[in-house]
């Protein structure tokens, strides 16, 4: 997924010779979100901590100018992983 958006972007001559693209996949997970996609039956929560009420990427820029979309993300990768290493 990334690796696809790093050439294009890289490639890519924009007003000024470069340009700034956001790369996502359009959801937005927390870390405790993270944590529950490899199910860890022994986490230990030691107090609440602050996370960023929003990590949703804005995509749009690189889908409209380089034709990108995405083909996967983080939950299906660990899960993949996960099988991967028989776990």
């Amino acid at each position: 997924m990334v690796r696809k958006a790093n050439i294009l972007s890289a490639f890519y001559e924009g007003q000024w010779g470069y340009e700034v693209f956001n790369v996502g996949n359009g959801l937005c997970y927390s870390v405790n979100d993270i944590v529950s996609f490899f199910e860890v039956n022994n986490t230990k929560f030691i107090g609440e901590k602050i996370e960023p009420k929003m990590t949703l990427c804005d995509n749009q820029k690189i889908k409209e100018k380089l034709n990108w979309t995405p083909v996967g993300d983080i939950k299906s990768w660990i899960i993949k992983y996960k099988k991967s290493l028989n776990l």
